[in-house]
């Protein structure tokens, strides 16, 4: 045997594990079997824990994709479950202008079922959102509009969707603004109407004023005169001012309550007696007919405050005949009225009953010295207790409130 191969068979025979002595008493013939055998059995152990190692190392790469794709699939079930209740229209347009997802209230607004994958162009919307829906997809930048449409107001919004700073899509948000818009310009009316009364009175005073400081003025009759009506007007201003601030809070947020188990009927007697002294100086007879009686759970002092304005609503627009504070009720509502038999209103002045400084007869009302705001306080007020009021009322026949109450 060439000297070469003793050289690798040596070196063989120390890989597997053979001593110098068992290598030269072995026959070379029968050393290379073994040889042989030996490095066989050295490669497949070694080949076997490689695939064992591969093995582990791809059952872990594919744990992994199933935990990464499980993790997607529950953020995508969650941002369904928001965008589903998210509480106003939403749609998403992919770069294509393909409509790619939406909630309930889109399909409701739109009055359309299944639209995903139509383009913006093609969806079956209102002629107003489909130009929106162009503009936001054309122009790919942030887009907010306020849009009239079927008699509501609507705020339209557009965000750019960008994917490594290139666009990729849009959301698209549809907001119903109606309540807002109608909230602000109730509020300029307001300040409108109450510059107008404030304005008034103050104009009344500042005339009345001029007079009495000429010099050439020394009238004590009608001196005393301005100065009664002076002391009116700012009884009047008072008046104003006190309601708005009152009116003002409950704008804000709700009545702060007071609520204590009463007796309706000493409730109810103790307002009547507070009004009677103004009833009698209008020759009016003011009664009441309790058919239900018992505690209930309210502010006595906010409730009270109802009452008076009612009362006093009664006597100012009644110049005969009889007010009535009646109540009926059963074991779980009771219903307070107080009616009247004076001059009444029309179905138009029904209708604005409620309206901040409205007033059915302007020239009586301040000429009784009312704010024009009393009626909106006592509706916020009963709305606060969680009652109801509805108004009954006929020209020249009379008026009757009527305030609905939870029992105990």
């Amino acid at each position: 045997m060439k000297t070469e191969t003793k050289v690798l068979l040596l070196l063989a025979a120390w890989i597997c594990g053979i001593s110098l002595q068992a290598y030269f008493a072995i026959n070379d013939y029968v050393l290379i079997t073994i040889l042989v055998i030996g490095c066989g059995a050295i490669w497949f152990f070694s080949e076997t824990k490689i695939e064992k190692e591969g093995r582990k190392e791809s059952q872990d790469l594919m744990n992994q994709i199933r935990s990464t794709t499980n993790d997607a699939k529950m953020k995508k079930k969650q941002l369904l479950t928001m965008v589903q209740a998210l509480p106003y229209p939403i749609l998403m347009l992919d770069q294509f202008g393909k409509i790619v997802l939406y909630n309930t209230r889109m399909e409701t607004f739109g009055s359309l079922t299944d639209i995903k994958g139509m383009t913006y162009l093609k969806n079956g919307f209102d002629k107003t959102i489909q130009e929106f829906l162009k503009d936001a997809f054309i122009f790919e930048k942030e887009l907010n509009k306020q849009k009239r449409i079927r008699e509501r107001d609507y705020e339209l919004v557009s965000v750019p969707i960008l994917s490594h700073d290139r666009f990729s899509g849009c959301l698209i948000l549809i907001q119903d603004i109606t309540r807002t818009l109608l909230g602000e310009k109730m509020q300029k009316r307001f300040i409108a109407d109450a510059s107008h009364e404030l304005k008034t009175p103050i104009a009344a005073i500042r005339g009345m004023v001029e007079i009495l400081n000429r010099d050439d003025f020394n009238d004590d009759a009608v001196q005393k005169d301005f100065l009664e009506q002076i002391e009116k007007e700012i009884m009047r201003l008072d008046l104003i001012v006190k309601d708005m601030l009152e009116l003002s809070r409950m704008s804000i947020s709700d009545p702060i309550l007071d609520r204590h188990h009463v007796l309706l009927e000493e409730l109810l007697n103790t307002a009547v007696k507070t009004m009677e002294p103004l009833a009698q100086e209008k020759k009016l007879v003011l009664k009441t007919d309790f058919g239900w009686c018992g505690q209930i759970f309210l502010d006595p002092q906010k409730f009270s405050q109802i009452l008076v304005n009612l009362l006093s609503n009664a006597i100012k627009y009644s110049d005969h005949g009889t007010i009535t504070v009646r109540t009926r009720g059963d074991d779980d509502y009771v219903i307070v009225t107080i009616q009247d038999e004076g001059v009444g209103m029309s179905d138009q002045q029904l209708d604005r009953i409620f309206e901040r400084f409205y007033r059915v007869d302007s020239d009586r009302s301040r000429h009784t010295g009312g704010s024009g705001l009393g009626l909106a306080i006592v509706k916020s007020i009963v709305e606060a207790h969680g009652a109801t009021i509805q108004v009954e009322s006929k020209v020249n026949q009379g008026t009757a409130f009527h305030i609905k109450l939870k029992c105990i």
